[in-house]
């Protein structure tokens, strides 16, 4: 083996076990996969979850704020939007200025949040049990900071 090959296999492990966006991106994977068979009973995913929580708490929402606000692309947020649309748990209406999008939920969004609620509060304390205290307010604390 070459001292090339040598340092670019020492930096690829190096990668593997320190990398924080990998960690991070593997995490939020676990994280979601374990909300998402919690709320299956329901027919709601996280990512559903997240949008209804926002457009009710928010009175309704502009689709570009979701986006930018979840920190998600926007057709990915589109994406989910049209199935929560076919299940009629959010209506579409375009803006004042005719060009966006706003977003509110209806009363079929409300209650599958309201069904939702309990199984997501058992998995977001299962999963601060899982990583403790201290971790769970760690996690939160950087999500803030990163809201800009």
């Amino acid at each position: 083996m070459t001292k090339g090959l040598d340092k670019t296999t020492e930096a690829a492990a190096a990668i593997a076990d320190r990398c924080l966006c990998a960690r991070i991106r593997m995490l939020s994977r676990m994280i979601t996969g374990q909300f998402d068979a919690a709320l299956r009973k329901v027919g709601v995913t996280a990512n559903q979850l997240t949008i209804l929580a926002l457009a009710i708490g928010r009175g309704g929402t502009g689709l570009a704020e979701l986006a930018r606000d979840l920190h998600m692309e926007r057709s990915t947020v589109t994406r989910t939007i049209a199935r929560m649309l076919e299940h009629r748990w959010l209506t579409s209406r375009r803006g004042p200025d005719g060009r966006t999008k706003q977003l509110a939920a209806t009363a079929a969004g409300r209650r599958k949040l309201k069904a939702a609620l309990p199984l997501w509060a058992d998995a977001q304390e299962a999963l601060e049990e899982s990583l403790g205290t201290r971790a769970a307010t760690v996690l939160r604390g950087l999500a803030r900071h990163t809201d800009a």
